[in-house]
This record gives structure tokens, sequence and C-alpha cells, in this order.
């Protein structure tokens, strides 16, 4: 792997020591992400390392929790060579990868699609901790392609039950989520959106993109 600055042989160096019988072979780098890709005897393992300022660091596949370069084993940020590609085209993307739901949806070997929540900080913790979509929580699971800046008219033409604070775009295995129709009224809301569904059950999550909803 060509180091493209001082702390690539220090990322190479890690990479090898938790994956000791690989030798890392290549790295895509994309805004702050760094997907470091090696080949082992029968098989391709990638690590992900996030940069925070100037240095890069061992991340744990999701947001947050930050490892120090070489600082504890990260054998939970290792992927197979079904997964790596997938997790390439997440960092390409702009998202941020989601281990537990990149992991799931690698086994099922499906070309992923974006779909939208508009939720609060809450909801994007469980899906982080549970790599699915509304964090394991039981029902139909609700999302569209719409896209709104305030908080206010996300709710109103989404029917929602209380203002959102952040929209979520969620990169999904595709053909889970139905094709759009209109959004009905509904606590109070006048609805008008569109609206996707996907059946009861764990529908993983791959990657996730954060941006905050303005007041009206």
């Amino acid at each position: 792997m060509a180091a493209q600055s001082r702390e690539r042989p220090a990322l190479a160096a890690l990479y090898s020591r938790e994956n000791p019988r690989c030798v890392a072979t290549k790295s895509i780098e994309h805004g702050s992400w760094l997907l470091v890709i090696g080949r082992c005897a029968a098989m391709q393992a990638a690590m992900f390392f996030h940069k925070d300022g100037s240095v890069w660091k061992a991340a744990d596949c999701g947001l947050g929790d930050k490892n120090p370069l070489g600082s504890s084993p990260l054998t939970h940020c290792r992927f197979s060579f079904v997964a790596f590609s997938l997790a390439r085209d997440v960092i390409t993307e702009g998202f941020s990868p989601v281990s537990k739901g990149l992991r799931a949806a690698s086994r099922a070997r499906v070309q992923p699609e974006v779909v939208i929540r508009y939720v609060s900080d809450a909801e994007i913790t469980a899906v982080i901790n549970f790599g699915t979509v509304r964090g394991d929580r039981p029902g139909e699971h609700f999302a569209t392609n719409d896209l709104y800046r305030d908080r206010s008219q996300a709710r109103a033409r989404l029917a929602l039950p209380v203002e959102p604070s952040e929209r979520l775009d969620m990169m999904v295995p595709g053909h889970v989520f139905s094709r759009s129709s209109t959004v009905t009224p509904l606590f109070g809301q006048p609805g008008g959106g569109n609206e996707r569904i996907a059946r009861p059950g764990r529908v993983p999550v791959i990657g996730i993109r954060v941006s905050p909803l303005i007041f009206p």
C-alpha cells in the first residue's frame, strides 16, 4: 500500500496486527474515512479508519467511539471479501458505515438503495446500536425519499406525531421498501407527502448520513 502521508505506514502496521495472515494492498479515501483493504490466503479483509483532525484513528465502523490508533483490538472492524466492496460504496457515497447492518446486508447480496426518515437523536442512536431501521422497534417501517429542510414541513407532509430534529438518510438493501404512495392525514397533520413501507422485521442499515433540520 503506497504511503500517502506519515500516518499510512502506521495504519498498515495496525491492519497487519489485526489481520496477521493478511497484507495491506490498497486504501480508499473519501472525506474523513479511509478503507484499508488487504489480501489474505483465500479472502480479502478490510478495516475502517476515521480522520480526527489531522490524525487517522481506527474506527468502530459506525459513528463516534473512535479508538486511538493501536490502542485495542479492532476485529469488529474487519470485513470479508463479500463485504468489502459494499463497505467501499458506503464511504464513497459520503455515508458513515454501520457495522452490524453492513455485515447483515453483505450476506443478503442485494444492491443497496437510500431511503430517508425524519427522526430524533434517540432514533439515530438506536439505528447505530442495533444496525437496523428504527433500531429493532416492532411494527411496519415507514420511510420516504422526499427532501425537507425544516421541521414543521417534514412533520406536516409526512403526518408525524412530533416534529423531527434530523433527516436520516439510510443505505439499506434494495427491494425491501415498497414503491411510494401518498401519506394520508394523521396526528392532526395534513399529509400529502410520499411514503414507502417495509414489512415488520429487521431491515439492516448499511450506512447513514445525518442532516439537521432548521426551524421554520
